[in-house]
């Protein structure tokens, strides 16, 4: 199961960067 929490934080984690991502980008297109 340990496992398992360490893929959640990791996948956790990459939607969160790609949220803020995705945010910068808006913010670029629309200033």
């Amino acid at each position: 199961w340990r496992i398992q929490t360490a893929r959640q934080a990791e996948t956790r984690a990459r939607k969160i960067e790609q949220l803020i991502g995705m945010l910068e980008r808006e913010e670029k297109i629309h200033p």
